[in-house]
């Protein structure tokens, strides 16, 4: 079987585990809410507005702008922050298998996104409205972009 279908074939298990894992959680975690009333803000128009109508400096603002986004279309402030955690949840699985490829070989690539799909810490933190899945995506894509650049010295790997 080609690799790069045992990759998206990885994904997609990842996505199912992580899809059947979203509806375990019955409340809103605390900074949940914080991070999706600021998303509804911001999308609204409000600016970077918290709980208190008071501008939240502690979140960073691309999780929030992300959720305010998908809530106009599942028109669930609470769900679009499920779902956003999910989506990049299953797709940091594409980061890591990089950085293994980069660093091993593509046979170490499919176990570290395989233990990355079935992770259950990470399966926890995919379905529960946080910033980790979002901000662990961007950190481990972050890495490659970095070792790319040490390997090949072009600009756009730098930027």
């Amino acid at each position: 079987m080609d690799k790069n279908l045992k990759l998206i074939l990885i994904i997609i298990v990842a996505l199912v585990i992580r899809l059947i894992f979203l509806g375990f959680h019955s409340v809103i975690e605390e900074d949940g809410v914080g991070l999706v009333i600021i998303g509804k803000n911001l999308v609204t128009g409000n600016g970077y507005l918290g709980i208190e109508n008071y501008v939240d400096l502690v979140y960073s603002p691309l999780y929030p702008l992300l959720v305010g986004l998908l809530s106009f279309i599942v028109r669930n402030l609470e769900l679009a922050g499920r779902l956003i955690s999910v989506l990049f949840g299953s797709l940091l699985i594409i980061p890591i298998y990089l950085i293994a490829k980069k660093v091993y070989n593509k046979k170490v690539a499919l176990v570290a996104g395989l233990l990355t799909a079935l992770y259950p810490v990470l399966v926890y933190l995919s379905d529960i409205v946080y910033a980790e899945s979002l901000y662990f995506f961007v950190f481990f894509l972050g890495i490659y972009f970095a070792l790319e650049s040490l390997e090949n010295k072009k600009w756009l790997s730098y930027v």
